[in-house]
């Protein structure tokens, strides 16, 4: 016997309780790199914690197989983005935390050796120096615009492991998710496989 549970917690990753109380749940685990998903409705007397003004609510999915622990499924975390409200019931949409990567662009100049023309270095060397100075802890201040609250705190960035290819890029003002999927595109075609994944 399967039990599947949904996990509730705030932008912050405190954990507001557990639900079993849907009437429907669907999701898609992605090991490519690509943005999954996740649909469930419950009932209203959820609306404290699932609503429009908690947007970023962090959601997990964990499994139970005759009454064992429950584990997460697949590593993956899902962020709110659109609620669909009745008088009973909430219709909840939330994609994996790799769309934290479509959010953000490549705002440092182009010809810049450092931050968006990489010459003769691994694929994902690349990647996680891309998510270091976009959105963790290598945010430098010679990106475009207010660097303030750029950084997500809790996202951590493992070390350079020089796997994927060796390959050049070129990325200034790019989007970091697109620019992610392509050097993980031109790795794979080369006959080393690689994703960028953000993971929970």
């Amino acid at each position: 016997m399967i039990n599947t549970l949904i996990r509730v917690a705030n932008q912050s990753g405190v954990v507001l309780g557990y639900i079993s109380e849907y009437s429907k749940l669907q999701y898609v685990l992605r090991g490519d790199g690509k943005i999954g998903g996740c649909s469930f409705t419950v009932p209203l007397y959820f609306y404290d914690w699932l609503n429009p003004t908690s947007p970023d609510m962090r959601i997990t999915i964990w499994r139970s197989i005759n009454n064992m622990i429950p584990k997460l499924e697949n590593d993956t975390e899902y962020l709110t983005v659109k609620y669909d409200i009745t008088d009973m019931d909430i219709t909840v949409t939330a994609y994996s935390l790799n769309i934290l990567l479509s959010r953000r662009i490549i705002a440092y100049p182009a010809d810049d050796t450092t931050y968006t023309k990489f010459n003769s270095i691994n694929a994902g060397n690349i990647m996680k120096t891309l998510v270091r100075q976009n959105l963790s802890t290598g945010v430098n201040a010679s990106r475009d615009g207010n660097d303030t609250n750029v950084s997500i705190q809790n996202l951590t960035v493992t070390g350079n492991a020089n796997d994927g290819i060796v390959m050049s890029k070129a990325c200034s003002r790019n989007n970091l998710y697109d620019t992610i999927q392509e050097i993980a595109t031109t790795s794979q075609q080369s006959g080393s496989w690689i994703v960028g994944v953000i993971t929970s």
